[in-house]
């Protein structure tokens, strides 16, 4: 058997028809997504299907949304292959960590998806109280990038953080409005080649969640949470977490801290895994992860097309 670890996508990776070809052919995705409408008591699997894309991209729709889609995506998998998936280690991306740690049974679905429902609901709310937003800066020098956020920041009305270390020459930052409209207007200071506003309207891994970060300790607080199957890597620390204790100190420090998907990528360098499998909508993870490790191959499974290849790939190793 193949050595391979799991990848989870996080919010930006969804797209209207997600797990629509999955709901009508296998009975696994179809059950995932029937539970998910009867738990939220909303129609999110047609959400998915059919859209409004703009109510899709609403933080407190897109989170389930794609928690949903990914872990329909995995029991699909896990019935054609006949077993569990036994994979080194298991990362996600920011949300995608929660589907990272229902993969690995610290969380059961539906805690799971209760979890990132309350999660997109009160990021909303944040976004609502204090506005923000969060922009891809592509080629920085890091050291120039961190001086120019340090010197904006210096206006204490002005939150302006790196949110994301995704690969190297690619980092999100997040902030208030009037801070990132000043660094985008001068990012070139900073050696960047591009710099691109993303489609959304809160400041995610900042001190502007951190509202929304009391509220949810509450409910997590109340949430119960498993040792996990296999280690899950850290977003905030990119290290491997196992007990429930771990894994509480993590979902509290991640959604004002800072994502290490860089340091993540390194860590699967270290335990010599070269082989990821990711699991949700469109693939960015698998291209995050080859920019930080070239050597490594990584194949994405979220449609219907996708099944025997990946299938193959767990059980050879080969695309």
């Amino acid at each position: 058997m193949a050595k391979y670890s799991l990848l989870f996508p996080g919010q930006g990776s969804q797209f209207v028809g997600m797990g629509k070809d999955m709901y009508a052919k296998y009975a696994a995705a179809k059950d995932i997504f029937d539970k998910s409408d009867n738990i939220l008591g909303m129609a999110l699997s047609r959400l998915c299907f059919e859209g409004p894309v703009e109510v899709l991209n609403d933080t407190e729709n897109t989170q389930p949304a794609i928690f949903v889609t990914s872990y329909a995506a995995l029991k699909v998998l896990e019935s054609e292959f006949g077993q569990s998936l036994q994979p080194m280690a298991g990362a996600g991306h920011s949300l995608g960590e929660y589907t990272a740690l229902a993969a690995a049974g610290s969380l059961s679905f539906e805690d799971g998806l209760k979890l990132v429902h309350v999660r997109g609901s009160l990021m909303k709310s944040a976004g609502e109280k204090a506005a923000g937003g969060m922009t891809v800066v592509i080629g920085a020098d890091i050291s120039a990038l961190i001086t120019i956020i340090n010197r904006i920041a210096e206006d204490k009305s002005q939150v302006l953080k790196i949110a994301n270390d995704n690969c190297p020459g690619q980092v999100v930052i997040s902030g208030s409005p009037a801070a990132l409209k000043e660094f985008e207007n001068n990012y070139k200071e900073s050696g960047a080649k591009f710099v691109k506003r993303l489609p959304v309207s809160v400041a995610c891994h900042t001190p502007l969640m951190a509202d929304a970060q009391k509220e949810f300790d509450t409910i997590l607080a109340q949430t119960p949470i498993n040792p996990a199957k296999f280690d899950v890597i850290a977003n905030t620390s990119a290290k491997p977490i196992r007990e429930p204790q771990e894994i509480r100190k993590e979902l509290t420090n991640q959604l004002c801290g800072l994502v290490l998907w860089t340091q993540t990528s390194k860590y699967f360098d270290k335990i010599a895994c070269k082989r990821f499998l990711e699991i949700g909508p469109k693939k960015v993870l698998c291209g995050l992860t080859k920019r930080t490790l070239p050597q490594s191959e990584c194949i994405g499974f979220n449609s219907v097309p996708d099944v025997e290849p990946a299938l193959q790939f767990l059980q050879t190793g080969k695309k």
